[in-house]
């Protein structure tokens, strides 16, 4: 607000500004703010983006459908902009339309729940969803793909858990007619683990497990659950099975090692599965952050400080996180002054 009263010109601060308001929850003031921004910039496919978002929030659906409309038909329209505009539609009770938009997505998953609950809610309660089972038509490996496109593009968007719970709804009325569907339990499983009820993603996922379903996504979303309940053996021993069915996973060899690092236990093995991971993507500042934590907790402070800066560098953004290693390291090397000043730049990041 500031750079804009001093140099109204300076259109891109009204865009961060817009950003801010979205991030504390004044719709309404950031569909304002990205109105006036679009004035000046017309095409810019973040800022529909975000004015579609909180235009639906505050109960706006043909703005923000017309918002949504003019990114696609703009030559920047992604994937997943049109499952956007299918979920848009489906708020607006334009059942057929949000389908026919979530295929043109690649969300045939997606486009599958909406068919089978409008027929079953709508048409006959009776009605079969389909003539083929789930489960021969999507792979677990399609519904995981298809779960991180819906997460990040309408849920985080829209809202995890307005849009979660009415997901939730429908698949709920699925399960009525299924007795039991490994696609539609790892699709829920993602969904509450995306709205942080950790709990009831477990056993979800312990269900799934009990019927014979060991699937690496299943043991990996049962370490992150775990984790955030504070389940140290099943978190290891969930990251652990899935090591065993894809041991070159990088992401994983770093989500076991950095494990290790944070708990102080088994560092040697903890280094050698960061290490791994680090071969395999070398500037990763995931990664390099993560064996920086690990040289912390053995004591080999110059070498931390030198990975953890290096991972700071290498983001995209800053980092709370990051910056608050950095301030531990820092203060471990007697360093008070840059220590607070990292954890003050941390708590600023984390507000």
């Amino acid at each position: 607000q500031k750079v804009l009263e001093m140099e109204p010109r300076i259109t891109r601060a009204r865009f961060f500004l817009a950003l801010t308001y979205f991030d504390s929850g004044d719709y309404s003031q950031c569909a304002e703010e990205l109105r006036l921004y679009l004035l000046e910039r017309p095409y810019d496919t973040d800022a529909l983006e975000y004015r579609a978002a909180a235009l639906a929030h505050i109960g706006k659906l043909d703005e923000a459908r017309y918002a949504m409309e003019l990114i696609l038909a703009g030559k920047d329209a992604q994937n997943k902009n049109s499952l956007q505009h299918a979920w848009l539609l489906l708020e607006s009770g334009q059942v057929e339309q949000s389908q026919q938009f979530a295929l043109e997505a690649g969300g045939y998953f997606l486009a599958d729940i909406i068919f089978a609950w409008n027929l079953l809610t709508t048409v006959s309660p009776e009605a079969e969803p389909a003539a083929v089972s789930w489960d021969e038509r999507f792979s677990l490996d399609e519904t995981e793909t298809e779960s991180d496109l819906f997460i990040s593009a309408v849920m985080n968007l829209f809202g995890a858990d307005y849009v979660g719970n009415k997901t939730l709804q429908m698949i709920d009325v699925l399960n009525d007619t299924v007795v039991f569907s490994p696609a539609l339990s790892l699709f829920r499983a993602r969904i509450l683990l995306a709205m942080e009820k950790y709990q009831e993603t477990v056993d979800v996922l312990e269900r799934m497990l009990s019927n014979g379903i060991s699937s690496k996504y299943v043991h990996q979303h049962c370490a992150a659950a775990y984790e955030e309940l504070k389940n140290l053996e099943k978190t290891e021993a969930h990251l652990l099975k899935y090591l065993e069915i894809d041991p070159e996973d990088a992401d994983m060899l770093n989500f076991l090692g950095y494990f290790y690092a944070d708990n102080n236990r088994n560092l040697d093995e903890a280094e050698a599965l960061l290490n791994r991971a680090l071969k395999k993507d070398p500037e990763n500042p995931f990664y390099l952050d993560s064996l920086g934590w690990l040289y912390f907790r053995q004591g080999k402070l110059e070498e931390a400080a030198i990975l953890v800066r290096r991972a700071i560098y290498a983001m995209e953004s800053d980092d709370a996180l990051l910056r608050d290693h950095l301030g531990d390291i820092y203060f471990q090397q007697g360093d008070t002054e840059r220590a607070l000043a990292e954890w003050q730049r941390a708590l600023r990041l984390d507000s």
